[in-house]
């Protein structure tokens, strides 16, 4: 993977999955949300990247953040 993490994660999930073989095997994986992508480390090394299309933001939705961000609630 080049570049692992150009932006600040902006959330963490560590989840766990088993494998079942000759006896059962436990692993632990981490998810890392960044920008448009989500990282997946397992046993706390890269595996994949999950790069999100891009999507334009609706203008309703816009204007409800600027409004959001004028308001002060001090």
């Amino acid at each position: 993977m080049d570049n692992l993490q150009p932006r600040i994660p902006g959330n963490i999930f560590v989840f766990f999955y088993l494998l079942i073989f000759d006896n059962l095997c436990i692993f632990l994986a981490l998810a890392v949300a960044s920008g448009s992508a989500v990282f997946l480390f397992k046993s706390l090394r890269p595996y994949y990247k999950f790069v999100l299309p891009q999507t334009e933001i609706a203008q309703v939705e816009k204007d409800v953040w600027l409004k959001a961000r004028e308001v002060s609630y001090i």
